[in-house]
């Protein structure tokens, strides 16, 4: 299967069914295991039974962060104060661009409701940090996703944005699926959306949830909704990442539908880990900070610190 557009639940086969397209497969250069006919990541048994669990026997939620600590928000904060007490001098940039980054330093990867050596976490987690990358223009997005960095546009005379921090986040997309007859559902045509949100800094490092998002933040989070199909054509990943929105709907709609009950499945293996062993993998538990800027009317830098749920906005 390259994807899943129905779900039915067959009580009188004692069944379910997964239905979507499908067709020969073949392993890319990265790695992935794709559609020969269109390089989309397939469908992964091991990925259906980690979200079978997380389903039935945790929360039915997972969630992935990649953030700074509080400690290094409060040294870049110090960092900033510190450096803006006099204009850069030529060829001063890249020192300072290397200063911002080293001091925002390593950022944690965490994971919460899966294993974090699942196959599913890492997918989730090289989603999230990638489209964080796109997000400060270090990675191209589509025609229609313009990054956060270069969206940002002064009239003569205006200030650039203040300190704080922007986050996007995977969600899933509303109504994703619904119910087309006894039994079967039908899945829209894309089940993943990216929220903003703006957040404050004190001085000690700590952030501030608001609830709000300023306009070009939202933009960004817009766009790259609007555009996921997309993205996903040329980035497999977010193919990958549609998979396992699905996949984890389709476990929740069985534990709610109440298959087990149903039609006496009890899932012996799959909801066993001695019965039924995922592979594990290592994954990091950190990862470096990424940098990149702009210059605005030839004296505003105005510079992205990412690393996966959160970017950073300084300017100087």
């Amino acid at each position: 299967l390259e994807s899943i557009d129905y779900v039915v639940i067959d009580d009188s086969a004692r069944d379910v069914i997964l239905i979507g397209p499908a067709g020969p497969w073949t392993v890319n250069a990265e790695g992935r295991i794709v559609s020969q006919k269109n390089g989309r990541p397939v469908v992964r048994l091991d990925d259906l039974v980690v979200l079978l669990r997380n389903a039935f026997l945790g929360k039915g939620q997972f969630v992935c962060s990649i953030t700074p600590t509080q400690r290094n928000l409060a040294r870049t904060q110090a960092y900033i104060q510190e450096t803006s007490k006099r204009p850069l001098a030529p060829g001063e940039r890249p020192e300072w661009l290397e200063g911002l980054r080293s001091s925002l330093g390593n950022q944690q990867i965490e994971i919460d409701g899966i294993d974090a050596q699942t196959r599913v976490a890492r997918a989730i987690v090289e989603a999230d940090y990638h489209m964080k990358l796109i997000g400060i223009g270090l990675e191209p997005g589509t025609e229609g996703v313009v990054s956060y960095l270069d969206s940002i546009k002064l009239a003569p005379g205006e200030q650039p944005p203040g300190l704080g921090v922007l986050r996007w986040w995977f969600t899933l997309q509303q109504d994703s699926v619904r119910q087309s007859g006894d039994g079967v559902f039908h899945f829209a045509d894309q089940t993943v959306r990216v929220l903003s949100e703006n957040e404050m800094l004190t001085a000690l490092g700590e952030r501030i949830h608001t609830g709000e998002a300023e306009e070009l933040n939202r933009q960004f989070a817009r766009s790259f909704t609007r555009e996921f199909s997309k993205l996903a054509e040329h980035y497999p990943i977010y193919g990958d990442l549609d998979n396992v929105f699905r996949l984890a709907i389709v476990a929740n709609l069985m534990k709610h539908q109440d298959v087990v009950g149903l039609i006496d499945w009890s899932m012996p293996h799959f909801l066993a880990e001695d019965e039924y062993e995922v592979a594990f993998a290592r994954v990091p538990k950190v990862v470096p900070s990424v940098i990149n800027h702009r210059v605005v009317h030839r004296r505003h830098v105005i510079a992205g610190v990412s690393g996966g749920v959160s970017l950073s906005l300084i300017h100087i």
